[in-house]
């Protein structure tokens, strides 16, 4: 007999999930940390902004008659206003981080600073209008593109127990025996995980539509002629639905189509495709720096997080959709889960712990993308990905075992 639990009782998760992913990706990229996650909860005045900006700026995008926001912002009226303040917050923080790491830098060496704005700055680049720009593109890469690939990796995972199980089978034996603290060490041979993952962005890519401007006149290799100034659109949420890109089982969630079987070991190694095939990470000039860095985190959680909990949708026979209908700015339905203890089957997400005695059934619905802003990807645009292992290795360990301590707290309430 199933039971529900408020929210309140264990505090506003989402709310602390967005603090630590904020309190993360400030840590790596700046070596600065906000304390938002302090036990105080202090006003995130800053994170506030940003996100206000970033949605008033969409919307200019997104606008089909920009005189509209043009006047406005001549005006200095209505959201121009609005976004003028925000946006002042957002540029005043990022350059008190600068002039805060400029003094830390005159009394250290370059080799003990290893975020990613001290090697910026000692590499030269000393304009602070530049640098915070480069601040702020580190906050949005950082933000929310993995978290919306993890809801729909654990949501499509529910509706694959089989997956499930191979991938919690290799997360077993990837532990056993395993005593070095690097991430890397820890999911460097996950590669039935890695494997899923991408057939999980290959079916519901973070960015099912991008676009490019063309800066010179060019000609695309089907003899398309694309102007300068013309907007060139891709789509790789209906790429990864091609047959004649990915067989008649295109529709399957099928890891093994990534993966090559050794004859005489009998183990998996992991088959990457075309990046022109698959451009989830985009690809050439413009792919995604920080791709290594966002599965190294991706499975690392998927590891902490599978081990405790089995994720199921919170509604039977829900299916989300895709809807693409205003080319602009495509919506995706919300997914949802429930939490509940490991003995009760069902359509949760189920704690997987020693407490395999408790029959009580414990239901907590939540939102999947809101539980899992605590891991929003630090896609910080690496430079130096090889002068960073030391940082890899040691300051997002202790981030995701941050992460698995709230679960236990919340479990130790709920229980």
């Amino acid at each position: 007999m199933g039971f529900s639990i408020p929210m309140e009782r264990i505090g506003n998760s989402k709310d602390k999930m967005r603090r630590f992913a904020f309190d993360n990706v400030c840590k790596f990229a700046f070596g600065y940390d906000p304390q938002y996650l302090l036990p105080s909860l202090p006003e995130q005045s800053f994170a506030s902004a940003f996100e206000e900006a970033t949605s008033t700026s969409s919307e200019r995008f997104n606008c089909n008659f920009h005189f509209i926001w043009k006047l406005k912002k001549v005006f200095d009226i209505g959201s121009e206003k609005r976004l003028r303040i925000v946006v002042s917050e957002v540029r005043d923080f990022a350059k008190q981080v600068i002039r805060e790491k400029k003094k830390e830098l005159e009394s250290k060496s370059c080799l003990d600073s290893v975020d990613l704005l001290s090697r910026f700055l000692n590499s030269g680049h000393s304009d602070e209008e530049f640098v915070s720009d480069v601040v702020i593109s580190f906050i949005l890469a950082g933000r929310n593109t993995t978290s919306a690939a993890l809801s729909w990796f654990f949501w499509l995972l529910s509706k694959n127990p089989e997956v499930e199980n191979k991938i919690l089978k290799e997360i077993t034996e990837e532990k056993q025996g395993k005593t070095k603290n690097s991430v890397y060490d820890e999911v460097k041979d996950m590669v039935y995980t890695h494997a899923s993952l991408c057939e999980s962005m290959r079916l519901y890519p973070p960015v099912p539509v991008d676009s490019k401007v063309a800066a010179i006149d060019d000609v695309l290799p089907d003899g398309t002629v694309v102007k300068k100034g013309n907007r060139v659109a891709y789509h790789p949420y209906a790429m990864g639905r091609l047959e004649k890109l990915w067989g008649t089982d295109w529709a399957e969630f099928k890891p093994e189509r990534w993966l090559q079987r050794d004859s005489v070991s009998q183990k998996w190694s992991f088959e990457g495709r075309d990046v022109y095939t698959y451009p989830v990470f985009q690809a050439g000039p413009r792919v995604c720096l920080g791709k290594e860095m966002a599965f190294l985190q991706m499975k690392r959680l998927v590891a902490g997080v599978l081990r405790r909990w089995r994720v199921v949708p919170a509604v039977e026979g829900f299916e989300p959709f895709y809807n693409d209908k205003n080319f602009e700015k495509p919506t995706i339905s919300t997914i949802e889960i429930n939490l509940q203890s490991i003995n009760e089957y069902g359509c949760t997400l189920t704690v997987r712990t020693a407490w395999k005695w408790t029959r009580r059934l414990v239901t907590i619905k939540v939102e999947l993308t809101g539980l899992l802003e605590a891991v929003q990807e630090m896609e910080t645009r690496m430079v130096e990905m090889s002068a960073l292992n030391h940082l890899v290795s040691t300051h997002v360990l202790q981030q995701a075992q941050q992460i698995e301590h709230l679960y236990e707290q919340i479990n130790s309430k709920i229980l």
